[in-house]
Protein backbone atom coordinates (compact mmCIF):
# COMPACT_ATOMS: atom_id res chain seq x y z
CA UNK A 1 0.00 0.00 0.00
CA UNK A 2 2.98 2.30 0.51
CA UNK A 3 4.33 2.21 -2.70
CA UNK A 4 0.80 2.68 -4.12
CA UNK A 5 -0.02 5.80 -1.93
CA UNK A 6 3.44 7.27 -2.86
CA UNK A 7 2.31 6.83 -6.76
CA UNK A 8 -0.61 7.85 -5.98
CA UNK A 9 0.26 11.26 -4.86
CA UNK A 10 2.26 12.28 -7.87
CA UNK A 11 -0.45 11.73 -10.68
CA UNK A 12 -2.50 15.04 -10.32
CA UNK A 13 0.36 16.70 -11.13
CA UNK A 14 0.52 14.73 -14.30
CA UNK A 15 -2.99 15.90 -14.67
CA UNK A 16 -4.61 12.53 -13.95
CA UNK A 17 -7.66 12.23 -11.50
CA UNK A 18 -6.93 8.56 -10.13
CA UNK A 19 -9.88 6.92 -8.51
CA UNK A 20 -8.85 4.39 -5.57
CA UNK A 21 -10.16 0.39 -5.63
CA UNK A 22 -9.27 -1.40 -2.52
CA UNK A 23 -10.54 -4.09 -0.30
CA UNK A 24 -12.59 -3.15 2.49
CA UNK A 25 -12.24 -6.11 4.96
CA UNK A 26 -8.78 -7.15 4.79
CA UNK A 27 -7.53 -9.82 7.01
CA UNK A 28 -4.09 -9.03 7.87
CA UNK A 29 -4.27 -5.13 7.52
CA UNK A 30 -0.78 -2.73 7.45
CA UNK A 31 -2.32 0.55 7.69
CA UNK A 32 -0.01 3.50 8.11
CA UNK A 33 -1.92 6.72 9.05
CA UNK A 34 0.37 9.38 8.01
CA UNK A 35 0.39 8.20 4.56
CA UNK A 36 -3.15 7.12 4.14
CA UNK A 37 -3.76 11.66 5.37
CA UNK A 38 -2.09 11.61 1.29
CA UNK A 39 -5.33 10.52 -0.11
CA UNK A 40 -6.79 13.78 -1.15
CA UNK A 41 -10.46 14.49 -0.04
CA UNK A 42 -12.13 14.52 -3.97
CA UNK A 43 -10.43 11.22 -4.63
CA UNK A 44 -13.28 8.28 -4.91
CA UNK A 45 -12.37 5.25 -2.94
CA UNK A 46 -14.19 1.80 -3.82
CA UNK A 47 -13.80 -0.84 -1.48
CA UNK A 48 -14.89 -4.41 -1.80
CA UNK A 49 -15.63 -7.69 -0.33
CA UNK A 50 -12.33 -9.70 -1.01
CA UNK A 51 -9.63 -12.28 0.77
CA UNK A 52 -11.77 -14.92 1.54
CA UNK A 53 -12.53 -17.86 -0.19
CA UNK A 54 -15.64 -19.33 -1.58
CA UNK A 55 -15.78 -21.37 1.56
CA UNK A 56 -15.71 -18.14 4.01
CA UNK A 57 -11.90 -18.93 5.41
CA UNK A 58 -9.40 -16.75 5.39
CA UNK A 59 -6.96 -17.38 1.93
CA UNK A 60 -3.93 -16.75 3.00
CA UNK A 61 -1.99 -16.98 6.66
CA UNK A 62 -0.36 -13.47 8.00
CA UNK A 63 3.21 -15.44 8.08
CA UNK A 64 4.84 -18.17 6.13
CA UNK A 65 7.25 -21.01 7.30
CA UNK A 66 7.80 -19.27 10.13
CA UNK A 67 5.12 -20.53 12.16
CA UNK A 68 6.70 -23.12 14.14
CA UNK A 69 3.42 -24.98 15.56
CA UNK A 70 3.20 -28.21 14.77
CA UNK A 71 1.04 -28.49 11.63
CA UNK A 72 -1.04 -31.78 9.87
CA UNK A 73 -0.11 -32.68 6.90
CA UNK A 74 -2.76 -31.34 5.19
CA UNK A 75 -1.70 -27.70 6.75
CA UNK A 76 1.87 -28.35 5.65
CA UNK A 77 0.87 -28.88 1.88
CA UNK A 78 -1.66 -26.35 1.76
CA UNK A 79 0.86 -24.07 2.85
CA UNK A 80 3.69 -25.08 0.43
CA UNK A 81 0.93 -24.55 -2.49
CA UNK A 82 0.23 -21.34 -1.45
CA UNK A 83 4.31 -20.41 -1.83
CA UNK A 84 4.74 -22.29 -4.51
CA UNK A 85 2.04 -22.94 -6.80
CA UNK A 86 -0.13 -19.73 -5.95
CA UNK A 87 2.87 -17.44 -5.46
CA UNK A 88 0.31 -14.15 -5.70
CA UNK A 89 -1.97 -15.27 -2.21
CA UNK A 90 -4.00 -12.52 -2.58
CA UNK A 91 -5.17 -13.47 -6.20
CA UNK A 92 -8.58 -14.68 -4.10
CA UNK A 93 -9.48 -10.64 -4.47
CA UNK A 94 -9.52 -10.54 -8.46
CA UNK A 95 -13.21 -11.47 -8.49
CA UNK A 96 -14.10 -9.03 -6.04
CA UNK A 97 -12.34 -6.57 -7.72
CA UNK A 98 -13.27 -7.09 -11.34
CA UNK A 99 -16.93 -7.21 -10.17
CA UNK A 100 -16.56 -3.76 -8.52
CA UNK A 101 -14.65 -2.14 -11.52
CA UNK A 102 -17.20 -3.53 -13.52
CA UNK A 103 -19.71 -1.51 -11.40
CA UNK A 104 -17.99 1.27 -11.04
CA UNK A 105 -17.04 1.51 -15.32
CA UNK A 106 -20.65 1.47 -16.06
Amino acid sequence: MNRILRFYKHLPSFGWNPIILTVGNGLFPSIDHELSKTVRKQTIVYKTNGEYSSAGKPTMAPYGFTDKKNKSLYKKIIQILKVNIIPDNRIYWLPFAMRKSKEMFH
